[in-house]
């Protein structure tokens, strides 16, 4: 089982690697942090495509998840903590960890350094946030400045861009469109009732924003789920939620509801300050710290409104602070994508016996993905 030491307290963390593209000694690495519930695995789809596109993945599971370390009983209580201070030294300390795991891949997987000659990237590689995974992300970029000396100079050579993909509000620290409901935010509904009804809220497809920039929490709550159809006629298969569209097994095999419940529920609790500063000294007020660090934003257009409420948010904190301070941050738009990684309507599969699909079902090739990092990233 590869798994890489990222302390001096025994601390691992597990990861999967789709390996060297044939032939390729210039190929970029993309670096994969997976969001609540979900695990690493929710992204193995996209392997396939990765050598097409001159792309090595690594897909690294957070602590709790599968493979990496628990938390311990006293880092729990950290994060817990109603003391601001002791909390972003626990949300530090997951980033420093990430720093420390993105070491070891470089050194381990003899990944080749970031080079860039007449507008044309090769080697290096990329660290990717996907929905709550943003928060370890950039804690890992918003206090970068406290590594030591070798090791920001060492990342510096191989490190080309941090991937915002698809954030949440939580991750940012930013406040929440209020007014628009999210059961996550339902202090009447138990954990178990706000897990299920998460569940088929995070992977449904909504109706499509062109702009987040200047949508309104009223624009927000208009939009329809485009799987609910109208009396008297068929689901439509390829907008049902992604979680629906899973068969058991494989639903079973990319999620852990135990460390949503050990850990995940409380990180999604932290002082919304603590991840904010961390946001803020990432992209706002960058200190110097790895000036050439390109962000890339990936927003999907059908996903739920509070990303989409977050794109919003980030656009608008960009243009308040300028660019004198800020990282360069380049927005790109997944047209059709819902949150997820999406997956085909199987025979089996929870939603099978509810809908009529064909037997070659549309649906979000994980191949479109992988094609806007490679050319992105």
């Amino acid at each position: 089982m590869p798994i890489a030491p990222v302390d001096d307290e025994d601390t691992v963390l597990y990861y999967e690697d789709s390996g060297v593209p044939d032939g390729s000694v210039d190929y970029a690495t993309v670096v994969l942090i997976h969001g609540m519930l979900f695990h690493g695995a929710v992204f193995r789809r996209l392997i396939p495509y990765a050598a097409l596109h001159n792309v090595r993945l690594v897909f690294v599971n957070m602590r709790d998840y599968p493979g990496s370390s628990r938390f311990s009983p006293e880092e729990l209580k950290a994060i817990a903590s109603s003391d601001r201070e002791t909390q972003a030294k626990a949300i530090k300390a997951l980033g420093l960890q990430i720093s420390a795991f993105l070491v070891h891949i470089i050194k381990k997987c003899d990944i080749p350094k970031f080079t860039e000659e007449n507008g044309k990237k090769k080697g290096g590689l990329a660290l990717l946030g996907w929905s709550l995974g943003n928060l370890v992300s950039m804690s890992m970029l918003g206090n970068a400045g406290t590594l030591p000396d070798d090791t920001k100079d060492f990342l510096e050579r191989y490190l080309r861009t941090v991937v915002m993909y698809d954030p949440s509000n939580t991750s940012l620290g930013e406040s929440p469109p209020e007014r628009v409901y999210n059961p996550l935010r339902d202090p009447a509904l138990t954990l178990e009732q706000r897990g299920k009804l998460f569940l088929t809220t995070i992977s449904r497809y909504m109706t499509a924003i062109p702009d987040p920039s200047s949508v309104t929490e009223e624009a927000l709550n208009a939009r329809t789920s485009l799987h609910e159809a109208p009396a008297g006629t068929a689901m439509d298969a390829s907008k049902s939620p992604t979680v629906l569209r899973m068969t058991p097994s494989e639903f079973d095999s990319v999620t852990d509801y135990d460390a949503l419940e050990r850990s995940n529920e409380l990180l999604r609790h932290v002082a919304r300050e603590v991840y904010n500063d961390n946001f803020r000294r990432a992209l706002l007020d960058t200190g110097g710290v790895w000036k050439d660090v390109r962000v890339l934003y990936v927003w999907c257009d059908m996903s739920v409104s509070d990303c989409i409420w977050a794109t919003k948010q980030v656009a608008q904190r960009l243009e308040e602070v300028g660019k004198q301070d800020s990282r360069m941050v380049q927005f790109e738009r997944l047209t059709g994508a819902n949150h997820f990684v999406s997956f085909p309507v199987l025979e089996g599969s929870f939603l099978a016996d509810l809908i009529v699909y064909p037997k070659q079902a549309h649906w979000d090739d994980p191949e479109s993905v992988v094609q806007l990092l490679a050319a992105n990233v």
